[in-house]
């Protein structure tokens, strides 16, 4: 008895002769999609198209970030280093303004070798502005500010040798009547870090 064989007709050939070629072309574009930019536009991308906790140090250029904004009432200084002068009241740079309320370094040089690191908060403006600090941490009623009066927040350091002073011997408020009220800390210290002076101020607030 004889079996008949059928063959496939040309049109099916041609149909698996295209989906052949089209399964290579997506495998081609995939693989132009891995390898290359070219398919993404630029700027293209919202933030909610990356998956959580995947951007590492690797990806980030710390240089492009410039002054870090506040956030949430924190402010930070970083660390503040400066020259000292022979001339009282010394070298000073502001280190933070926030409301009325200006942080001034500043450090002396003593003839004796000795220098002298402070920071002092200045009410630029309001009255009746008022500050407390572990410095002065006896005084009640706190000391009042008048307009362009500055008083010590930080203790102030005083040596030949090298020295540095933070966590709570630096705690201090400040609050003017119609806000902000400041709490702060920091650090300060004399002859380290390659510095005549060396500082940092935290603000909360």
């Amino acid at each position: 008895m004889s079996r008949s064989t059928r063959h496939p007709s040309a049109a099916t050939v041609l149909s698996i002769i295209a989906l052949v070629l089209a399964a290579s072309g997506t495998a081609m574009a995939a693989g132009n999609l891995v390898n290359g930019d070219s398919l993404i536009k630029k700027h293209s991308l919202s933030g909610n198209r990356l998956r959580n906790h995947t951007i590492t140090s690797a990806q980030i250029n710390f240089k492009q970030f410039g002054t870090v904004p506040t956030v949430a009432g924190f402010m930070n200084s970083g660390l503040v280093t400066l020259t000292s002068s022979t001339t009282p009241p010394g070298t000073q740079q502001t280190l933070m303004t926030r409301g009325p309320f200006s942080f001034v370094a500043q450090c002396l040089k003593s003839g004796s070798g000795f220098i002298t690191a402070n920071v002092l908060v200045k009410d630029n403006s309001a009255t009746g502005a008022i500050e407390e600090d572990d410095y002065s941490a006896n005084n009640r009623p706190p000391t009042t500010l008048n307009p362009g009066e500055t008083h010590p927040v930080f203790y102030q350091v005083m040596d030949v040798v090298p020295h540095w002073y933070g966590d709570y011997y630096n705690l201090f408020s400040v609050a003017a009547p119609h806000g902000p009220a400041l709490s702060g800390m920091g650090s300060i210290g004399v002859n380290v870090l390659g510095a005549d002076c060396a500082y940092q101020l935290l603000l909360f607030g």
